[in-house]
């Protein structure tokens, strides 16, 4: 395949270069050793694990230094957006202008992805809640006639004195959590990530192969 534009790992390697990341020698337990087959230090390891190193770059370099409301959303998606393109050519000429299409798309798509992020557990079990409180009763009076009233007015609200006195009161507070786990929820789970990832694929990246 013949390289038209830069691809995303040369971009972060480049960085991480700039900022002074060594892959060959690094400081270990005091001392300078040769670190070349270490995957702590080798970049395309530090990629794919998304350390904080790769993020800070990702985040000033790809998204303009913007973060989705739910930092650890905006870090779930990020990691998978590096690890799913860390090879492909990023389509514009310039990192500029692909930061620029990948920021405003993912502003387009940022609360479809928290949403996603933040519920994962729920639609895989398909959790239900609910949350139900009545309350009820009633205060009731009862007085004998006496001897020397006669036809009282039914419309009064109040009685001089009564012989009993009933109050009844009810109340039902009812919490739900319901869950129903569906292995089919997977499915549909991948599906609309690979969605939102595709998006990104078409908007940002070069369609060569």
């Amino acid at each position: 395949m013949v390289q038209i534009t830069t691809t995303i790992k040369d971009i972060l390697q480049s960085e991480l270069i700039k900022r002074s990341k060594n892959e060959f020698i690094n400081r270990i337990n005091g001392k300078t050793q040769i670190t070349d087959a270490n995957k702590d230090f080798a970049f395309v390891y530090k990629i794919m694990k998304y350390d904080d190193d790769v993020d800070a770059i990702v985040t000033d370099e790809f998204f303009n230094n913007y973060r989705a409301y739910d930092v650890n959303a905006d870090k779930f998606f990020k990691k998978m957006f590096c690890n799913k393109f860390i090879d492909r050519q990023i389509a514009p000429q310039t990192v500029e202008a692909f930061a620029s299409r990948v920021t405003s798309l993912y502003m387009v798509r940022e609360t479809e992805i928290v949403t996603l992020y933040q519920k994962l557990a729920d639609y895989y079990v398909g959790r239900t809640q609910g949350n139900n409180a009545n309350r009820s009763g009633y205060n009731e009076l009862n007085s004998d006639l006496p001897q020397d009233e006669v036809n009282m007015s039914l419309d009064a609200d109040t009685q001089d004195y009564a012989n009993t006195n009933t109050i009844e009161r009810a109340f039902n507070n009812t919490n739900t959590d319901n869950t129903t786990a569906n292995p089919d929820n997977i499915n549909k789970l991948k599906d609309v990530w690979e969605e939102i990832l595709d998006s990104f694929d078409l908007a940002c990246f070069l369609q060569v192969f």
